[in-house]
């Protein structure tokens, strides 16, 4: 039996729309209050810095050079990451996420 094309339209438009898939990025991990600082250079930012600057919250550089900023939950990732590494600089991250702008609503994360 076929619908009319009003009533398959109107399906259509009520039916949820498929999760959406998170992306992956990697790239250098810094905070966003030494940003700034450190442009071109992040590797050389410390685990210590990020540590005093944690209020500031997190991100992640992309290859093109964008910034990309943590979510309150991606933060909090962050910091234990922070916390639980001993590598002291050169600190570069694996996110997955959804990227909404210049914001990554961060699912998970990890510090190579």
């Amino acid at each position: 039996m076929k619908l009319p094309l009003a009533v398959a339209v109107a399906l259509a438009v009520a039916a949820p729309a498929a999760p959406a898939s998170a992306d992956t990025f990697e790239g250098p991990f810094i905070d966003t209050m030494c940003l700034a600082s450190f442009k071109g250079k992040v590797e050389t930012h410390t685990r210590e810095c990020a540590l005093q600057c944690v209020q500031g919250g997190f991100g992640i550089t992309l290859p093109d050079g964008m910034f990309l900023r943590f979510d309150e939950a991606g933060n909090r990732l962050a910091e234990e990451a922070l916390k639980a590494s001993t590598k002291e600089k050169d600190l570069r991250i694996t996110v997955v996420g959804d990227r909404k702008d210049d914001t990554l609503k961060v699912k998970s994360l990890k510090l190579k």
